[in-house]
């Protein structure tokens, strides 16, 4: 299940893992994101070419996608792996199919006095850069102990990042007139 505000990082990821493990996959994106996985697909396949591998390896429901197919889908198959909206998870963890779904993201990390600051500081600047930050899996919010406070701040600082105290202005300078 494919959701329609990642529809490129997470199907690329979930198909890698599947292939990995030794499994086949079927997408299912949600309509705003079919052109997209039609797309990828045709890379992926295009790969699989090169090497002779079966294309059926890798699907995708029949587009038009809609929850209807979906559901089927979900109803059929050996495993669901699903991100996207509570309606999702609740979708696939309720239609009898053992599931992995996780939610909505933007996670919170904490670093604390174990953490190895520069690499904590580059590892959550790439992820705020990859993709325009719109993957659930990029940093949201950072706790920091006190302890290292200073010193990771200087780390973030060290990788590209700034501390802003006119959240204002940021907001002012992103969304002009409200708009991004």
């Amino acid at each position: 299940m494919v959701p329609s505000t990642n529809p490129a990082a997470t199907p690329a990821n979930n198909i890698i893992n599947a292939l990995k493990c030794g499994n086949a996959i079927v997408l299912a994106p949600s309509p705003k994101g079919v052109a997209c996985a039609e797309r990828l697909l045709e890379f992926v396949h295009a790969e699989f070419a090169k090497i002779a591998e079966d294309p059926n390896l890798v699907q995708m429901i029949p587009a038009p996608g809609s929850k209807e197919k979906t559901q089927s889908l979900m109803e059929l198959c050996d495993m669901i792996v699903a991100t996207g909206s509570q309606n999702n998870v609740h979708r696939a963890q309720t239609a009898g199919t053992p599931a992995v779904a996780v939610g909505a993201g933007n996670v919170t990390v904490i670093v604390d006095d174990t953490a190895d600051l520069p690499d904590a500081a580059e590892k959550i600047r790439a992820s705020k850069c990859f993709d325009n930050a719109t993957s659930c899996s990029s940093e949201n919010a950072v706790v920091i102990v006190d302890s290292v406070y200073d010193d990771f701040i200087s780390a973030m600082a060290e990788a590209g990042g700034a501390l802003v105290d006119d959240e204002a202005g940021i907001v002012e300078k992103l969304w002009p007139d409200g708009q991004l």
